[in-house]
């Protein structure tokens, strides 16, 4: 059990610092995060007094989105492993009247350990956030304790595999090294696998529906854009390629990049890549 711990605080202090590191640049330019976001909290179907946890809020673009439509007797409460990206949603915050203000509060939580009342939230949201909880399953099963009788969990989660491009990645390890690298996003990258995870515990009326998105780079050629995804999966705080030794992840990444770089150059519009990937959503009650 104290190795079991352990290893669960290590993997969320690389998650804290990877969002720590990426906290400065993460609002920039970011075409990615607003429209699943809002999305989401439209699924959600979030209405005036509501009550709503945000969990993995980041820079807070979901947990705003939903203070809107909870409006001034609602409140939204969002939480984050990641002090640097709170920040910057207080910072957001603060330039906000100071009605809107009066209904949101940004807190530094780990979604798998804090404490809340049971039956405190009318809504949960999770904006791609779930693939980075250590124990999903255990989350899941959290939240549903928190939500108020009739309340809605919703989220997303990528399609596995998570990232464009990385199954290059995983044909490779397996053929040549065999070793299975595992995806981030494999719990609940499938329909079928979130319908097994939400009915476990227990709830009710789940949908599962997906979208087809685009993670659209600006000014970015395939050589680049197929460097970054080696690079994500390579720093990713799961440690996927952790069972490669160096000389092993070099080999990989000259057998990768030439057919990543091919299959990249399809995913170019003018100057920028637009890599094309299914966003996968889930909804469910609590039952009253």
């Amino acid at each position: 059990m104290s190795e079991d711990l352990d290893e669960s605080l290590a993997y969320k202090a690389l998650v804290e610092d990877t969002f720590n590191k990426r906290s400065e640049q993460y609002d920039n330019n970011d075409t990615l995060h607003p429209p699943l976001c809002q999305h989401l909290v439209q699924l959600a179907q979030i209405s005036a007094g509501d009550s709503v946890l945000d969990v993995a809020t980041g820079t807070g673009t979901a947990a705003f989105a939903a203070a809107d439509c909870a409006g001034p007797n609602g409140w939204v409460m969002g939480i984050d492993l990641s002090d640097a990206m709170l920040d910057k949603a207080r910072a957001k915050l603060k330039a906000l009247d100071s009605g809107r203000q009066s209904v949101l509060e940004f807190l530094c939580r780990d979604a798998e350990f804090a404490e809340f009342p049971a039956n405190t939230f009318s809504s949960v949201l999770c904006s791609n956030g779930m693939a980075y909880l250590g124990d999903v399953r255990s989350a899941v099963a959290r939240i549903h304790r928190w939500l108020r009788p009739g309340g809605t969990f919703a989220f997303n989660n990528p399609q596995a595999p998570m990232f464009p491009l990385s199954g290059i990645i995983a044909d490779i390890c397996q053929t040549r090294f065999g070793v299975e690298v595992p995806d981030p996003a494999a719990t609940l990258g499938a329909p079928e696998r979130i319908r097994t995870v939400l009915t476990a515990a227990m709830y009710c009326d789940i949908e599962v529906t997906q979208t087809q998105e685009h993670d659209v780079r600006c000014d970015m050629c395939p050589e680049e854009y197929a460097e970054r995804i080696f690079r994500v999966t390579e720093t990713f705080p799961s440690a996927p390629l952790a069972q490669l030794t160096s000389d092993q992840v070099a080999e990989l990444k000259a057998l990768y990049m030439p057919p990543a770089m091919e299959m990249a150059k399809a995913y170019r519009h003018g100057n920028d890549i637009h890599a094309p990937y299914t966003m996968l959503w889930g909804i469910a009650k609590k039952q009253e």
